[in-house]
Parts: C-alpha cells; sequence; structure tokens
C-alpha cells in the first residue's frame, strides 16, 4: 500500500505536539515561583501518601512471599511422594506443571511490587525546589 506523504506528515505533526506538550507544561512550572510553605506542604503530604503506599506494598510483598514459600513448600512435598512412589507419574508430571506456574506467577508479582518502590519522594523534593 502506498501512502500519502502528507498523511504520515500530518501524523507526525500530532506526534511531535504531544512529545512537546509535556515538556512545555514542565518548562511552565519552572517560571512559576511557589511560596516556599506552600512547597513544604506539598512535600509533607507527599511524604505520607509514599509512606502508606510504602506499607501497602511492604504487605503486599511479605504476603507473596509466604505464598511463594508455601507453593515451594507443596512442590518438596510433591516430589517427596514422587519419589516415594505414592504418586503417579502422570498426576506427578500435572501437579508439578501447575505448581512451576504458579511459582513464576507469584515471583512475576514479587518483582513488580519491588520494582514499583523507586525515589518518587526524592523526585517530588527536587521538582519543587
Amino acid at each position: 500500500m502506498i501512502m500519502d506523504p502528507s498523511d504520515s506528515r500530518s501524523a507526525m505533526d500530532g506526534a511531535e505536539r504531544k512529545v512537546h506538550k509535556p515538556v512545555k507544561r514542565r518548562e511552565e512550572l519552572a517560571r512559576m515561583k511557589f511560596d516556599a510553605e506552600i512547597l513544604d506542604l506539598i512535600v509533607a503530604a507527599s511524604r505520607e501518601k509514599i509512606a502508606d503506599k510504602e506499607r501497602l506494598e511492604g504487605e503486599a510483598e511479605e504476603r507473596l512471599s509466604r505464598l511463594l514459600e508455601e507453593v515451594k513448600a507443596r512442590k518438596d512435598s510433591l516430589i517427596e511422594k514422587f519419589i516415594d512412589n505414592a504418586l503417579p507419574k502422570e498426576i506427578y508430571d500435572r501437579k508439578y506443571g501447575e505448581m512451576v506456574k504458579e511459582e513464576a506467577s507469584i515471583e512475576e508479582k514479587l518483582e513488580q511490587v519491588r520494582s514499583v518502590r523507586v525515589g518518587l519522594l526524592e523526585d517530588i523534593e527536587m521538582a519543587v525546589r
């Protein structure tokens, strides 16, 4: 399919406008002068909100870590039963596959929770100073 160059240019112009719009807003904010008390209130409120968020993230991480340990223990128990010939191979293979998937899913969620923790407060403080 042959594209009309004017179509791609207008689409690109729109993309450029979207990219430059946030930059202009940052520049406008940088030029604004804020009262020190207001800035301190913003930072304090941000600290409180971030502390609450970190507490919730910590609780989620603990819960996921416990769940991961439970899955690993169940997987170890499954292996022991298979080694002791208390479990047919077909059932072992199916259950083991399910547990490996569950373990990977929990580890992925744990990584997401851990990666969310970034220096947001420092970014806020730098932005308002």
